[in-house]
């Protein structure tokens, strides 16, 4: 019978090790010391013992591969996250989803990463650079962008017919229009273009 995995649901961070206990667990754990060496290359900072035991702890108590944890880390970087603690963070989190293998966490990041790109784009068109989307419109946008699987042209698209309409900028309003092209089977800006004529 296959183990039950741990839960982490009610945690914020790992469990903490003693300094002797995380000494000996590096001493039996010789690849250990190289995962945490190259997470100090990949951050570019040397840990300290507490930032050390949290290395240690996605290993241990999380049971996360020291491939999966170097990809965390450099996930951080790409984002400006320099802090173990970050890390540490983004680590429970996706345990706590069932992300717990390298193939899952490099699918779940790359869709993180596109859909990133896509939002700041997107709040740069509709005028939004000054705050953050809110919960609903996040969601919009990771509906546009991987369900819909809508690129930036026919996205555009959508915006000026709302500016058309309404006279400004409005994301629900493009919704409604990219939800419609989308249940009418509509998927390139050709298509949108030549049902609209």
């Amino acid at each position: 019978k296959a183990p039950a995995k741990k839960s982490v649901h009610t945690r914020k961070e790992l469990p903490h090790y003693a300094a002797a206990a995380a000494a000996d667990y590096l001493e039996h754990h010789e690849e250990i010391k190289g995962l945490v060496d190259c997470c100090q290359n990949i951050s570019g900072d040397m840990f300290s013992t507490a930032e050390t035991e949290i290395v240690i702890g996605m290993h241990d108590y999380l049971a996360l591969s020291p491939e999966y944890i170097m990809l965390l880390f450099a996930h951080a970087k790409k984002l400006g996250k320099r802090s173990v603690r970050y890390v540490e963070t983004l680590a429970i989190r996706f345990f706590d989803e069932g992300v717990t293998g390298y193939k899952e966490l490099e699918e779940r990041l790359q869709k993180i990463e596109k859909v990133d790109a896509e939002e700041q784009y997107i709040r740069k068109l509709f005028g939004l650079n000054n705050r953050t989307l809110i919960a609903k419109e996040k969601a919009m946008v990771e509906k546009w962008v991987m369900t819909m699987k809508y690129d930036r042209a026919v996205i555009e698209k959508a915006y000026e017919i709302t500016i058309t309409n309404t006279q400004k900028p409005s994301m629900d309003y493009a919704n409604r229009i990219l939800e419609n092209w989308f249940k009418a089977g509509l998927t390139t800006l050709e298509e949108v273009e030549a049902s609209i004529a």
